[in-house]
């Protein structure tokens, strides 16, 4: 690839990742005025529309490059998000103030992190992950999500307000919120199949493996959510938003 044809594909992988970071933002926003208004308490928006919001652009971007072949791209977005979560984001939150957090996150959350992180281990011994593998993660994280919204009934009064703080407040009518999440969906479709093209592109024109290419570019691209909200969070005081959404993430 020419160097025109490099910066070409640069430039079109950095407007995917634009793409995907407005998508996120725009459905999140959305998805979560909708709930509100449909009478959904702002915690319960605040730990699935809010927390599973930042994780869309890796779904987006994972899915679309299973579905074209770039098995290596998918499973590298994964790994290499996780990581860059852990040492980019929340070490760089740390440092721009020590985060201060329940002792439930570092009693539970953390070791299911690392326990779930295991289990990939285990799926990917054999050099893939099975539908029947893939069924069953999807089962394990319903069960998480439940017993998170049951543990969350325990929760000390100032972190419950935490986590309704941090959702999105509902503005506009219920036309303006079904636009954003309409567009939202397109922005991010959008953005994922670009990045993946890109990526692809950008391995064969360095001489990297996709898997490369998918652990560091598309995995901290698709982190960006991820560093602002938990960037945010941080500077604002509020740990357990800032590590919980770094531990959820993962």
């Amino acid at each position: 690839m020419t160097t025109g044809g490099l910066t070409l594909t640069a430039v079109q992988a950095a407007f995917a990742l634009a793409l995907l970071y407005g998508g996120g933002e725009l459905l999140v926003r959305g998805a979560s005025a909708l709930a509100l208004r449909l009478g959904v308490s702002p915690l319960a928006v605040g730990l699935t529309v809010v927390a599973f919001g930042t994780s869309l652009p890796e779904l987006v971007v994972s899915l679309d490059a299973a579905l074209s072949g770039a098995n290596d791209i998918s499973t590298g977005n994964v790994v290499g998000s996780n990581i860059a979560n852990i040492a980019l984001i929340l070490g760089l939150a740390a440092l721009l103030r020590p985060i201060a957090v329940e002792s439930k996150v570092v009693r539970l959350d953390v070791p299911i992190s690392i326990g779930v992180s295991l289990v990939l281990v285990g799926v990917l011994a054999n050099g893939e992950a099975s539908s029947l593998e893939g069924a069953l993660l999807v089962i394990g994280l319903a069960g998480y999500t439940g017993f998170t919204f049951w543990e969350s009934r325990r929760e000390t009064r100032s972190v419950r307000d935490e986590l309704a703080a941090a959702t999105p407040a509902p503005l506009g009518g219920v036309a303006i919120h079904v636009v954003q999440v309409s567009g939202g969906l397109v922005a991010l479709v959008a953005g994922g199949h670009l990045l993946v093209v890109a990526a692809v592109a950008l391995a064969g024109s360095l001489g990297l493996s996709e898997a490369a290419i998918g652990l560091t570019v598309v995995a901290v691209g698709t982190s960006l959510p991820e560093l602002a909200t938990t960037v945010v969070a941080s500077l604002r005081g509020r740990g357990d938003i800032a590590v919980g959404n770094v531990v959820g993430s993962n």
